[in-house]
């Protein structure tokens, strides 16, 4: 599967963020210039958000968001708005709630325009509990932002219990939690039933094993693509899938997730090692790779999907940094390269200097490299003022 993607060019922009008092601000203004290849014309976006901080650990806040393209007086005005008001909540050690409330308002789209959740969370040492609602209409439509899915209606629950034990020097402490995260769609017909238990051992000297068994329902009510060859038909599936790892503390030079998982998966069966790392090589220079590996075995076919990274990490000075991110992605064949140069010459106040391509690994120029997809340069730089 290759994604082509086109980047509209900005014409103009400008943000102001900072604190006044017990408020937080945020404003951002950017006009995108017009691809006429998509039939997309020159936009304004515009985003508003102000948050006061109340008790002694809460806060509530508002955000509105606007989008609208740039049209003569005689065409129709194609917008997006969304207003929206949230707040969180800390009481004592361990206690927080947190809830929000949006709705958009889009042309062509009435009704059904509202999304809210509310969520409660306790996070004691030896028990934790956590709860959760949400609920996204069928019109809900923020077009400044992203969401997962449409016109759901969403439930979550965990319960966790974390004994230490005296008996044993070697254990810090045991974790036990079960979850299960419930969604229905708009109609109130189940899409997605996903029940977890997981166990892990946590050691004094900062390592960890885990371990975890997900028991998954998937209703599918539209064909899925999960490569270019495979085709997932539409129905109902559950599937069963066990994992088992070790965490290397991150105290250590070499430290990361390593593990596998397998189990039945759709009409099939999927198998996966995977190693997510930090390396430490010197007090400046660190290296931060994430392999995945998985085989799939399927009734409509076998594939293999595999996703390499590595990301590079050297600190210059303090205020200077070099990275580079490095993937590669079996699926999509596709490798893509990004070097960021980070300058904080004033606090608060930096330069970026940022190179990003992708090359398609089927494709080989003359010299026997990747053909090359896209590339982009960006400078940026940013200004801290106070007043």
């Amino acid at each position: 599967m290759h994604l082509l993607y086109e980047f509209a060019p900005i014409n103009a922009g400008a943000r102001l963020t900072g604190r006044a008092g017990a408020y937080t601000l945020g404003l951002l203004a950017i006009q995108a210039d017009e691809l006429p290849q998509l039939a997309i014309p020159t936009t304004d976006f515009g985003v508003v958000r102000v948050k006061r901080d109340v008790l002694r650990r809460s806060n509530i806040g508002v955000i509105g968001t606007y989008r609208s393209p740039v049209f003569e007086a005689n065409d129709t005005n194609d917008s997006n708005q969304l207003l929206g008001v949230d707040g969180n909540f800390t009481f004592y050690q361990n206690v927080n709630i947190n809830a929000y409330y949006a709705r958009s308002e889009t042309t062509g789209l009435s009704g059904d325009n509202a999304s809210y959740r509310g969520r409660f969370e306790y996070g004691g040492d030896l028990w934790g509990f956590e709860a959760e609602h949400l609920v996204v209409e069928e019109n809900f439509n923020p077009e400044i932002g992203f969401s997962r899915r449409e016109d759901i209606q969403q439930s979550f629950a965990a319960l966790k219990f974390n004994p230490r034990p005296q008996w044993n020097d070697a254990i810090r402490k045991f974790t036990f939690e079960g979850n299960i995260d419930y969604i229905n769609n708009g109609d109130g017909q189940l899409e997605t039933r996903l029940a977890q238990f997981s166990f892990g051992i946590d050691l004094e000297s900062g390592d960890r094993l885990f371990s975890s068994y997900k028991r998954n329902f998937e209703l599918l009510d539209e064909e899925f693509d999960i490569t270019d060859d495979v085709i997932i038909p539409v129905g109902e599936y559950t599937f069963n899938r066990y994992e088992v790892g070790y965490q290397f503390g991150p105290q250590r030079r070499v430290s990361g997730w390593l593990g596998v998982e397998g189990g039945t998966f759709f009409s099939g069966e999927r198998r996966e090692l995977f190693y997510f790392g930090r390396w430490e090589l010197t007090r400046q220079l660190s290296l931060e790779p994430r392999l995945s590996l998985n085989w799939v075995d399927l009734r409509e076919g076998s594939f293999t999907a595999n996703v390499a990274r590595l990301r590079v990490n050297y600190m210059i000075s303090p205020r200077i940094f070099l990275g580079a991110l490095i993937q590669y992605n079996s699926a999509d064949e596709l490798a893509a390269t990004n070097i960021r140069f980070r300058w904080e010459y004033q606090p608060g106040s930096d330069f970026f200097i940022v190179y990003s391509d992708g090359r398609d690994t089927l494709l080989l120029d003359a010299r026997g490299i990747p053909r090359l997809k896209t590339r982009s340069l960006v400078i940026k730089f940013t200004r801290l003022f106070r007043f």
